[in-house]
């Protein structure tokens, strides 16, 4: 039998699912192979994560708060 950590709900997982299908999109990022472990490394040192550090460039890139 599979062990599910004791935090985990089913209802729960199927309500964040459907929020994120209505309100959340994807975007796909490739890199070349060692950038990746740069981009954590300069997050890290900024004390935020990948995820926050590329959406903080593209608004900066972009001039405004796009995301």
């Amino acid at each position: 039998m599979e062990s599910k950590p004791k935090y985990y709900n089913e209802s729960r997982n199927k309500a964040a699912q459907r929020y994120a299908k209505e309100h959340m999109e994807q975007i796909g990022l490739r890199v070349v192979k060692g950038d990746r472990e740069r981009l954590q490394a300069v997050a890290d040192a900024a004390g935020i994560s990948v995820r926050k550090y590329i959406i903080t460039a593209v608004n900066e890139k972009a001039g405004a708060d796009v995301l």
